[in-house]
């Protein structure tokens, strides 16, 4: 019997300037956190998201768990849902 751990989070930062948002998965989100933070400081993040925080800075946004205790693979189905569910006006992810 294989045993599914349910550690995944998926999370949103939201731009209170822009109203944009990011949607994630992780299973760290303070860890995470720190790596886009990184990304977007050092210029090594090319995304829409690491620019916006580079032009808006990082007290911009606003983050918060939208489900905890996920699969890895319920993490992934809901993130993809939650970002095709946003206009490409209303988000940073670019998929």
């Amino acid at each position: 019997m294989r045993i599914v751990k349910k550690v995944w989070v998926v999370y949103e930062a939201r731009s209170e300037t822009e109203g944009k948002v990011y949607i994630g998965r992780t299973q760290h989100l303070r860890d995470r956190k720190r790596v886009h933070k990184s990304w977007a400081k050092h210029h090594r993040g090319h995304s829409h998201f690491h620019q916006a925080i580079r032009r808006l800075g990082w007290e911009d946004f606003n983050w918060r768990v939208i489900q905890s205790g996920l699969t890895k693979e319920e993490a992934i189905e809901l993130e993809n849902k939650l970002i095709e569910s946003l206009s490409t006006q209303q988000k940073y992810n670019m998929i």
